[in-house]
């Protein structure tokens, strides 16, 4: 038996990150911030700040869109988003965007992150306890709300891939399933 899932898209939501100069990785604990996920097979382990370790249990990309100083909307693509559920809130690394050749200001209010070629990315205003947070909306594409859409049975599988495929033969099909991913076994 092969199904087909949809999963239902969320709503746009905004979101607080702690800009934190010290995080080596953009974290965040909702699962419900990435557009593109793919869980751990073997959980890893986040080191804090106290030396104590939390599960990391999968990682992928979030899309932030965000207004930085100048009133600009920008759309942050942070990729390799750790998602550790555990953690006690949304960590925004600016060590990631001078791994890419970025850099950043930082005066008493505000942090201003700056892209290679020297366009301002993001601000973080400083807020609650005297952190710099970073404001955004994220859309999701995750979502745990699965619907299954269609079920066939190998056969009706198979005669799917044939019509589509204009009519190839079984060889063809069974070398289409043992080159490619996500294809259904016939």
């Amino acid at each position: 038996m092969y199904s087909i899932d949809a999963y239902t898209k969320s709503d746009i939501k905004f979101t607080k990150w702690l800009c934190d100069t010290g995080a080596t990785h953009h974290i965040t604990n909702e699962i419900k911030d990435f557009v593109e996920y793919q869980k751990n097979t073997i959980p890893g382990q986040a080191r804090l700040g106290n030396n104590t370790t939390i599960p990391i249990l999968g990682k992928g990309k979030v899309i932030l869109k965000h207004t930085n100083a100048k009133g600009n909307v920008i759309q942050l693509r942070l990729n390799d988003v750790l998602y550790v559920p555990k953690a006690q809130h949304r960590f925004f690394s600016p060590q990631r965007l001078m791994k890419n050749g970025g850099n950043i200001k930082i005066d008493h209010k505000l942090i201003n992150g700056f892209n290679n070629q020297d366009l301002m990315t993001f601000t973080a205003k400083i807020g609650e306890e005297n952190l710099y947070w970073l404001n955004g909306n994220v859309q999701s594409a995750y979502n745990e709300n699965k619907i299954t859409i269609l079920k066939l049975s190998n056969e009706e599988t198979y005669n799917l891939w044939h019509q589509r495929l204009g009519h190839v033969g079984t060889e063809v099909l069974m070398r289409i399933y043992t080159h490619s991913k996500g294809v259904p076994k016939l």
